[in-house]
């Protein structure tokens, strides 16, 4: 029995050790690396855009000819046409991009609009009111209209059913109200 307890006892704290062992090391980075844990991002000066170029052996290439035209520049009739007619590769230049000149006839580029304060002052005249309503509450400078009346229920009730036992109208007698303080909330925060 007693081996038994001895056995027991250094298996757990074998198995204690190891926990504690592990979890510690795992905190190290460099172990953490090593297993591949840690978030490692790309060099971006080692990651090559394009292989490099390399030189053929053999230089094959054919020697100019002095005088003879070059093949990638236009010949000079070709740009006297494009001078003359104002063409390019044959299509005329008013017709090569219709959808910008359309684009600007309606955004209406070439004229500008002389009294755009005022109309954005229109425009955001709604906004500003809205606003400005919103603060009116938050801060309570501005008093409850007379339209705003609140019928306290439970009085009103009260005053009906008096009404009803007494035998007189519906109408008679003042309707209690609710009235409504005019402290905001920042006036009650101070």
């Amino acid at each position: 029995m007693k081996q038994k307890f001895i056995f027991i006892k250094k298996t757990s704290l074998f198995i204690l050790s190891t926990v504690v062992c592990v979890s510690l090391i795992s905190g190290c980075s460099n172990v953490r690396e090593v297993l591949g844990k840690n978030k490692k991002s790309p060099d971006e000066f080692a990651v090559l855009a394009r292989a490099p170029l390399s030189v053929p052996p053999d230089f094959t290439l054919r020697v100019p000819k002095p005088g003879a035209e070059r093949p990638q520049e236009p010949s000079s009739r070709s740009g006297g046409r494009e001078l003359i007619f104002k063409t390019s590769n044959g299509v005329k230049n008013a017709n090569k991009r219709p959808n910008a000149t359309n684009m600007r006839s309606l955004l209406r580029t070439d004229s500008s609009i002389t009294n755009i304060r005022e109309v954005l002052n229109r425009e955001t005249r709604d906004l500003i009111f809205k606003d400005k309503q919103f603060l009116d509450k938050l801060l309570s400078w501005k008093n409850p209209s007379n339209s705003d009346v609140l019928v306290d229920a439970a009085a009103e009730a009260k005053r009906l059913k008096d009404n009803a036992s007494q035998g007189k109208p519906v109408t008679e007698g003042k309707t209690p109200v609710i009235n409504r303080k005019t402290n905001g909330l920042l006036n009650k925060l101070f």
